[in-house]
């Protein structure tokens, strides 16, 4: 079998054959060059939720007081240094100012029956259509004609003819 590429003289096969070649490199670069500038955009902050402040009070109540608590303990000891003044021992800190005791949580209501203003009604299932009475004829027994019993007949069977015979 003849090899027609062999043949051509111009080389179209592979001229076309490198031009795809360079036309997906050129795109994949480009595509790897969009993704990489893509990536260096994201200036975007992101706000981190608790997911207990969605709930109600009952589950954050714990988590908010410790948290105020905090703070306001490192406060006195942050401002002590500052002003130059040594700082006070823990039991006249204690007797000065008592930490504050978080709110009392109000107790969660009771959720009752909401009761809409309007009126669910169920619809009444469609009744069938009534059968239409149709006058059916009675069937009168006729008397069945009795058939004859007939011997079955022989089925012909094709006789074999005579071939001739050649002649030499």
């Amino acid at each position: 079998m003849a090899d027609f590429r062999s043949e051509d003289t111009d080389g179209g096969y592979k001229k076309t054959f490198v031009a795809i070649t360079i036309v997906h490199l050129f795109l994949l670069g480009g595509l790897l060059v969009a993704s990489r500038f893509q990536s260096k955009r994201s200036d975007d902050t992101v706000v981190w939720m608790n997911p207990g402040s969605f709930g109600g009070d009952s589950a954050p109540a714990e988590s908010q007081s410790g948290s105020v608590q905090e703070p306001e303990a490192l406060q006195p000891e942050e401002s002590g240094p500052e002003n130059g003044q040594q700082p006070q021992p823990e039991a006249n800190q204690e007797e000065k100012a008592p930490p504050p005791t978080p709110p009392p949580v109000p107790p969660t209501p009771v959720p009752f029956p909401l009761t809409s203003e309007i009126p669910i009604s169920t619809p009444s299932p469609t009744p069938w259509p009534t059968p239409i009475a149709t006058a059916r004829p009675t069937v009168e027994p006729t008397a069945e004609p009795k058939s004859k019993p007939t011997p079955p007949r022989p089925t012909p069977r094709p006789t074999p003819k005579a071939t001739p015979k050649p002649t030499p």
